[in-house]
């Protein structure tokens, strides 16, 4: 770990610089974090104001609610369509098994009214 200056638009950065190997380019990468300006007067780092992040409150169980009733509703969409389907098939079946009987039907009356 080292320290590294870079400067922009007149203003000196310092950054905290440590190498590490990147697989994929097959070279030494820097991966550098900042550190705060360099005072031009001191030649000393002035700290960087970090945000203060709020702790996370965690709506997880309130959000893990509304994932589960998501859910519930739609196992019981899938279980009506799965319903649904099945009266379907019945109804296919049983609608070909009469269009059967009346062909046969007709067939016989064909036959009879050419005798």
């Amino acid at each position: 770990m080292s320290i590294v200056y870079i400067t922009k638009n007149g203003t000196k950065y310092a950054y905290n610089s440590e190498s590490y190997y990147d697989p994929i380019r097959k070279q030494a990468r820097p991966k550098r974090t900042y550190l705060g300006k360099v005072d031009p007067v001191t030649g000393k780092i002035t700290k960087v104001r970090t945000k203060e992040r709020k702790p996370d409150t965690g709506n997880l169980p309130s959000e893990l609610s509304v994932y589960k009733q998501q859910i519930a509703e739609q196992k019981e969409t899938i279980r009506k369509l799965e319903s649904r389907i099945r009266d379907l098939e019945y109804e296919l079946n049983h609608t070909s098994t009469l269009l059967s009987r009346q062909a046969a039907e007709l067939n016989d009356l064909a036959v009879s009214l050419k005798k």
